[in-house]
């Protein structure tokens, strides 16, 4: 008789601020759903965790475009993601919201308890660097808020610090030819403070952990080799320090006694994927257990934890959540 096992199940969380699309359901979400079906067949004890990603960028530009604000924007996305998944007959046991009225509360507490966490262990650097100012909008430009040429690849719809296209990361300094998406103007450089999380600390185990999947062990097959090489190649490189704050009003306030923090959020990339967290902790407390009984999906390591995603995310959930899951000394072996 087959042993009977544990299984954390997540699809990646959809931006509230557009509607799904086939792409979508065929990348992340139908697979995992078959994943569940087959996984709670055999008798496995599955739990099937997702929801919106209302924080970031994404949405203050989608509310600016449409004339709207960006909460209603993000509440009536997410409904009709809620309603489609619906359609489709994918059955999550719970599905959530970074920025939803019945889960924001115990998702900021969560957040902001893992950057606190990280923030005492010593892996976030603060410093200052100058980033792309808007004089017209009176704002900074994180993200979204900014376009040009990247400078490794030479695409021009590039974001301020990340190519889409190749997948590089760089300084806002380095963007060519940038251009404000608000108003259009070319923006100038200004100083900010931000913390940054030393991504070379974890190198090593990462680059461990990475090799680990090289190989099918038991049920769990092997990873794809590009995805690997990829992921590889940029350890061989060096991880650059990745900052994990942002100059917004639309988000989880940076948790620290610092007055540098004031006015700052949690980056989006940072707080979307500790949603898997914060909605088992929410899906354990509407099952009436304690909301702290999340910590027997994520902290014990004979639970096995399973990520859907779409490729375009593999730096964030093959090299950053894990270092992150590292930093606050939850398990990272058994996530896949």
């Amino acid at each position: 008789m087959m042993q009977k096992r544990r299984f954390l199940v997540t699809s990646g969380l959809p931006y509230s601020n557009g509607r799904l699309h086939v792409g979508h359901l065929a990348g992340a979400y139908l697979p995992a759903d078959i994943f569940v079906r087959y996984l709670r067949s055999r008798g496995d004890e599955v739990r099937f965790v997702c929801g919106s990603d209302d924080n970031g960028v994404a949405s203050l530009v989608s509310a600016r475009k449409e004339g709207r604000p960006v909460a209603e924007l993000v509440a009536d996305y997410r409904e009709s993601q809620m309603r489609d998944f619906q359609r489709m007959g994918i059955g999550f046991d719970i599905y959530g919201g970074t920025h939803a009225p019945d889960f924001v509360a115990t998702h900021n507490r969560i957040s902001q308890e893992f950057f606190r966490t990280i923030h005492d262990h010593g892996y976030f650097v603060k410093r200052s660097q100058k980033q792309l100012y808007d004089l017209e909008a009176r704002q900074f430009l994180p993200d979204r808020y900014a376009k040009g040429t990247c400078p490794n690849c030479g695409n021009k719809e590039a974001d301020a610090d990340q190519c889409d296209v190749c997948g590089a990361t760089y300084d806002q300094t380095e963007l060519i030819d940038p251009v404000s998406t608000i108003t259009g103007t070319r923006p100038e450089l200004r100083e900010t403070t931000h913390w940054f999380l030393q991504l070379q600390r974890f190198q090593e185990p990462l680059r461990e952990w990475l090799e680990s999947k090289r190989q099918a062990q038991g049920d769990q097959p092997a990873w794809r080799d590009h995805v690997l090489n990829f992921c590889l190649g940029q350890i061989k490189n060096g991880l650059p320090e990745r900052a994990m704050t942002r100059d917004l009003d639309w988000g989880i306030p940076v948790p620290l006694d610092d007055p540098d923090a004031a006015g700052k959020v949690l980056y989006v990339w940072f707080d979307a994927p500790i949603g898997y967290v914060s909605f088992t902790a929410s899906l354990e407390e509407r099952q009436g257990r304690p909301a702290d009984d999340y910590t027997h999906w994520w902290k014990d390591p004979d639970c096995r934890i399973v990520h859907f995603i779409g490729e375009d995310n593999t730096v964030f959930h093959a090299l950053i959540w894990p270092a992150m899951l590292l930093g606050t000394q939850y398990t990272a072996k058994e996530v896949d």
